[in-house]
């Protein structure tokens, strides 16, 4: 899935640090969305909560993560 990313990141940027960086980090928030689990997160976990990991809530009240706000556009 990460490598997915990356790649189609890779295709909409043209920024091969941009694209891992965004990836990587967009992958892991999803991975936290997931909460502790005792049988472990799988591929389909991360799947579930991608969207999530993606949108930016500027009406929450916990800080905004800087690197969202440079994000592609997902089409």
């Amino acid at each position: 899935m990460l490598a997915g990313m990356i790649g189609a990141l890779l295709a909409q940027e043209g920024l091969p640090h941009t694209a891992a960086v965004a990836a990587a980090w967009v992958h892991a928030r999803a991975a936290e969305l997931c909460g502790s689990n005792i049988r472990g997160i799988t591929l389909r976990d991360i799947y579930a909560h991608l969207h999530d990991a993606w949108t930016i809530d500027r009406s929450a009240t916990v800080p905004v993560y800087p690197a969202l706000a440079h994000l592609p556009r997902v089409a």
